[in-house]
């Protein structure tokens, strides 16, 4: 649902959407959450990421944990900016932000849906790019 949702807007900005679904056993989630932490991501990839040309989805399953690694190919999120940007109303104020309205409460919320769902929302280290891992308990059904 949230490729198709940004699909027209990232394609119009220039971005291919690649997925890679290794996760295929059938897991009991909330839906309504992985929605609202996937639209975050993708919405910060719609308005950070300028340059980007691919954003990169893949999803694997191991021992009733679900995990979902979103890559882009933009500027990036430097180091300095990374360990902040899970606080509550942190922006960064840079030349990627400046033009984007925006209360810094996003990746906030995301990360505190992962953990309620006895999962994790992780910035992995990248050379190119802005790279997040999610993961989440999920038994099979």
């Amino acid at each position: 649902n949230v490729i198709k949702l940004y699909s027209e807007s990232l394609t119009a900005k220039g971005i291919t959407i690649q997925f890679s679904p290794r996760a295929q056993n059938e897991v009991m989630l909330d839906s309504d959450m992985l929605e609202q932490i996937l639209n975050n991501l993708f919405s910060n990839v719609e308005k950070y990421a300028v340059g980007a040309t691919c954003l990169s989805i893949e999803s694997s399953y191991d021992d009733e944990e679900s995990k979902i690694i979103i890559t882009d190919n933009g500027p990036g999120i430097p180091k300095k900016i990374g360990k902040h940007i899970f606080n509550e109303f942190y922006r960064a104020d840079n030349s990627l932000t400046s033009h984007v309205s925006g209360t810094g409460i996003g990746l906030s919320i995301a990360r505190n849906l992962a953990r309620k769902h006895g999962g994790e929302l992780t910035l992995l280290a990248s050379d190119a790019g802005a790279s997040f891992q999610l993961t989440l308990h999920t038994p099979k059904v």
